[in-house]
C-alpha cells in the first residue's frame, strides 16, 4: 500500500483513496482475498516496477485500463467503479 500511495495517489478526496486495502482486496480491511487487480500483482515483489507492469492491463473489464482508472481515482479492481 505504501508503494502504491507514493506512486498513484496525488487527490485525498477519491474512492480510490478512500478503499484503502480494497485496491487490491475484496473488502477494505484485506479480508477475503484479492481482488481482479491484486491477482495480477500476486507473486510479484511489491515494488513501483511491478504496479507499473500491470498499468497498461484492464483488471476488472470494464473497458477502462487499470492506469486510466487510478489518475481518475477509481478502482482498478471494481468493474462498478468506473472513470
Amino acid at each position: 500500500m505504501k508503494t502504491f500511495s507514493g506512486l498513484y495517489m496525488r487527490d485525498s478526496q477519491t474512492a480510490l483513496r478512500a478503499s484503502k486495502c480494497a485496491i487490491c482486496h475484496v473488502t477494505p480491511k484485506g479480508k477475503g482475498g484479492l481482488n481482479c487487480y491484486g491477482k495480477l500483482l500476486k507473486g510479484k515483489t511489491p515494488s513501483a516496477s511491478a504496479l507499473k507492469s500491470i498499468e497498461s492491463l484492464d483488471a476488472d473489464k470494464d473497458g477502462a485500463g487499470n492506469i486510466t482508472e487510478i489518475r481518475a481515482g477509481t478502482l482498478p479492481g471494481d468493474p462498478n467503479s468506473k472513470p
